[in-house]
């Protein structure tokens, strides 16, 4: 159990460990427990199994609590994975309602690691599997807007005026599910939108078809309003 590492080590869950404890979206595959610990504290664990985070914080930590304040939570994290997988755990915490954005923005550390994972925060994700093509088509320069409404239904992700991007969680797979995401397409491609459609696999295994193929539609002006016209 993660909770007898951290007490044992008299320390706190944290970063993804503390994360996945409370549900939040996590991409990081680490299967280490990680823990924080006072910088002071004299322990010898094992690495293999162990990931034990010192650095300083800007929340106090209680001694009565095993697990670490959320915004500390998010600050380890931003110094110890990827950027994208950290930007999805403070999406994920932002949309679960543990912190807002407006409230990382404003938390005083000296980590430019977190202050860029808290300029990149959105609270329109609702799932890692949105967070992570936005912050890497970003890398390109280019912008996907968040949960726009056309005909009825909001969309995961917009590029342009007509590109739609749907991306379907690990826990997409219902019929009915399909039935109405399916009606939904061919009423946007009707309305002269190009939709491409993405599964959670597409996207963790498989991003550079998914990108190859975005970029492919941007190139031929598939995004544009004069593209359906």
């Amino acid at each position: 159990m993660p909770e007898k590492w951290a007490a044992f080590a008299g320390g706190q869950l944290t970063c993804v460990t503390a994360a996945q404890h409370l549900g939040l979206w996590v991409r990081d595959d680490d299967a280490r427990c990680h823990i924080a610990v006072h910088s002071s504290a004299g322990i010898t664990l094992d690495r293999n199994k162990v990931r034990v985070h010192y650095g300083a914080v800007p929340v106090p930590r209680s001694t009565r609590t095993l697990i670490d304040p959320i915004v500390n939570m998010i600050v380890n994290a931003s110094q110890c994975v990827a950027f994208e997988s950290a930007v999805a755990l403070a999406d994920s915490a932002v949309r679960s309602g543990f912190v807002q954005r407006a409230e990382l923005r404003r938390v005083q550390t000296r980590s430019s690691a977190f202050k860029r994972v808290a300029a990149a925060v959105s609270e329109l994700s609702d799932s890692g599997i949105e967070t992570i093509p936005r912050i890497r088509l970003a890398a390109h320069g280019i912008a996907m807007a968040q949960q726009v409404k056309i005909a009825g239904h909001r969309v995961d992700g917009l590029v342009g005026d007509r590109l739609v991007l749907q991306f379907d969680g690990a826990e997409h797979l219902s019929r009915e599910q399909k039935q109405i995401d399916a009606r939904h397409d061919a009423e946007l491609q009707l309305l002269g939108y190009t939709v491409l459609r993405f599964t959670y696999w597409d996207v963790v295994d498989l991003w550079h078809e998914v990108e190859a193929q975005i970029l492919r539609a941007i190139a031929q002006g598939l995004h544009l309003e004069s593209a359906a016209a």
